[in-house]
């Protein structure tokens, strides 16, 4: 990650006691006197953090210590100084004066490194515009271009607004029970109106899923009557209102923070932000979204160059970085500026660890409002894409979506995603969950400075990652072979295993085992008898069917079967079963024998009639039941007409 030293780079302007500079930040030259210890992280620590970085193998280290309480103590009781923010992770503390004399005495103290100004007097008329004002043509958002491909399967009716899942075959994880739950998702942003009011978040209140909110410009608990942006984003991942709108995870939980003064723009809110971002770690948040990104601001002397986003300059992204160090998967807007004079991604979006996102529309069509890649140091951003052109958003008068613009929207519309997806795979970190949509999006090969790797699919991420917890074992011992599976498994995901004899040109089911219950490691012990198989090489495959929406190999094995089982009796084996095709019957004859087959339908009708003589040895006698409806038949086989095997099967 990043060294915080790289910040004095940026505050190469007029000197700390100008009259015009009434913020500042003071970075301390260490940790010394502090009263915790990384022995007992629980003092500044959930149990929910600390479980994180083992589960992950993250090591404790100085920066998770909070500031020393005697610094903060000591800057805060120099007459007329208020302080406004802190952040252990830069070891820094954020002040208001205006006073010469005030800044003269905190530079003289020992363990201060440096004062900087990040912010300058307010401004009667704030010269920044509205920083989250729409910068792109809504699309023609008919019911077909919002691409509401609801199917009677699908877990939620995502109403008209449904495009903004299904791009990213996010209706797959919902079906299979991967819709946020135990996911807690931190919010930065500007504020968040009319949240505890509105009905598209009544789910998340009802269930006390709105864990924590705080305002870091305020240095208070209520977001609820500050800009509405926050409340926007957070309805795209949170959204719980059947037939009209469902966000991308929708039964996560929340930390709704303000770090954003949107009247304004000063380096201020890169202090605000990072204090977020700890306090998300902190708390045990998983995932944050921040749709907010930095490039200029109200007074010149503080404005980025293009050269600053190369992600280890800024204090937004170094903070990030921090985040990502931390265990978190930290997805941040690329920004709006790709119709501007600046053009390219904004801070923290240029952090190296953060997943950051572009916009697109469901027409998957790029949004020239989005801003453009690569980081000043050549890497490759926006990481990804997602729907931010003609995205949904809640109301603040009706809670009911409405189309607006913005990377602000694709950010969470991602986070949403992604988040349901890390719930099924807990056991990656959060950069392995990123090269897993990384290389399940649409451009993985050819990555460009527009959407970076392109649009994830879900559905393809999720299948690369089953295939990596997969394992298998297995033997070929005396007459039988032995496997050994371990994979995860649940709910309507069913294991099939197939084999190839020798001599056969196909594969067959042998065995199917259904999945039930919640996600989790199985262990499944199989034998296979190959007594009536005929010598050579057996081939086995094992795959996932997950109903009607994939089937994908896991992995395969072959045996080599010598004729070592004598034939001691009569014996039959039919498989398939269920069937689709032919059905199989393997039989080991100790004579020339008449065989022969009934098949029988749920209505006692007789469907199939088959008999004649096979010669003594093993034998594989083949039944053409391609014709026959789907449903239970009952099938019985006579030998030199004593019955000898008789058993329902299903096609």
């Amino acid at each position: 990650m990043k060294n915080i030293f790289f910040l004095l780079l940026m505050w190469c302007i007029a000197p700390a006691a100008s009259a015009q500079f009434n913020r500042h930040i003071i970075y301390f030259t260490n940790k010394g006197f502090n009263p915790h210890t990384l022995d007992q992280p629980l003092t500044y620590l959930s149990q929910r953090s600390i479980d994180r970085r083992t589960r992950y193998n993250i090591a404790l280290d100085s920066t998770d210590l909070p500031i020393t309480p005697d610094y903060l103590n000591a800057v805060a009781s120099v007459s007329n100084v208020t302080v406004l923010g802190w952040s252990k992770w830069l070891n820094a503390v954020a002040i208001r004066t205006t006073d010469p004399a005030a800044l003269t005495t905190i530079e003289s103290m020992p363990f201060v490194r440096s004062v900087a100004p990040v912010a300058s007097r307010p401004a009667a008329t704030p010269v920044t515009p509205d920083k989250f004002a729409e910068r792109a043509p809504l699309p023609d958002l008919t019911p077909t271009h919002r691409r509401n491909q609801n199917t009677q399967n699908d877990f939620f009716d995502y109403g008209s607004w449904g495009g903004m899942v299904q791009l990213h075959r996010g209706s797959f994880l919902h079906n299979y029970g991967f819709r946020g739950q135990n996911v807690q998702i931190a919010f930065m942003d500007a504020g968040y109106f009319k949240y505890l009011d509105i009905p598209t978040f009544d789910s998340a209140r009802a269930n006390n899923r709105i864990l924590e909110t705080w305002d870091f410009v305020k240095q208070e608990s209520s977001v609820n009557e500050d800009h509405l942006h926050g409340m926007q984003c957070l309805s795209t991942v949170a959204a719980y209102m059947p037939g009209v709108f469902v966000g991308t995870a929708p039964e996560a939980s929340f930390y709704l923070y303000r770090a954003e003064e949107a009247a304004t723009e000063y380096p201020i809110e890169l202090l605000y932000l990072a204090a977020g971002y700890e306090r998300a770690d902190s708390a045990g948040a998983d995932v944050t979204s921040t749709s907010l990104g930095y490039s200029r601001y109200d007074h010149p002397s503080f404005d980025h160059t293009y050269a600053d986003m190369d992600g280890n300059t800024t204090m937004g992204a170094i903070a990030a970085d921090m985040g990502a160090k931390k265990g978190m998967l930290m997805v941040v807007a690329a920004g709006n500026e790709g119709n501007g004079s600046w053009k390219f991604i904004t801070t923290p979006g240029d952090a190296d660890s953060v997943l950051t996102v572009g916009a697109v529309n469901t027409d998957r069509q790029v949004a020239g409002f989005s801003s453009y890649g690569p980081t000043s140091d050549g890497r490759i951003k926006p990481t990804l894409s997602a729907v931010g052109w003609g995205a949904a958003v809640a109301s603040h008068i009706t809670g009911e979506p409405y189309p607006s613009n913005g990377t602000s929207f694709a950010c969470p519309n991602l986070a949403g995603i992604a988040s349901c997806l890390w719930q099924a795979f807990p056991e990656v970190n959060n950069m392995q969950l990123i090269d897993a949509l990384k290389v399940s999006a649409h451009q993985y090969s050819a990555p460009d400075d527009r959407q970076g790797y392109g649009i994830p699919d879900v559905q393809k991420a999720f299948v690369q990652l089953h295939q990596q917890f997969y394992s298998q074992q297995y033997s070929l011992t005396g007459c039988y072979t032995q496997m050994q599976l371990q994979l995860k498994q649940g709910d309507g995901m069913d294991v099939r295993i197939e084999r190839k004899a020798p001599g056969e040109s196909g594969f067959s089911v042998i065995q199917t085992i259904a999945g039930n219950g919640p996600f989790s490691m199985r262990q499944h012990s199989l034998q296979d008898d190959v007594r009536l198989l005929p010598e050579g090489n057996i081939e086995y495959r094992v795959s996932m069917q997950m109903g009607s929406d994939t089937t994908y190999a896991l992995d395969s094995f072959s045996v080599t079967h010598q004729l070592s089982c004598t034939i001691t009796k009569n014996e039959v084996q039919v498989y398939p079963n269920p069937f689709e095709s032919d059905l199989q019957i393997r039989l080991a004859l100790l004579e020339n024998t008449k065989v022969q087959v009934l098949l029988v339908n749920a209505l006692g009708q007789v469907v199939l009639k088959n008999e004649k003589t096979l010669n003594a040895g093993r034998v594989l006698h083949t039944l053409p039941v391609q014709q026959l409806s789907k449903g239970t038949y009952y099938l019985t086989v006579f030998l030199n007409g004593k019955k000898v095997y008789s058993q329902p099967v299903l096609k």
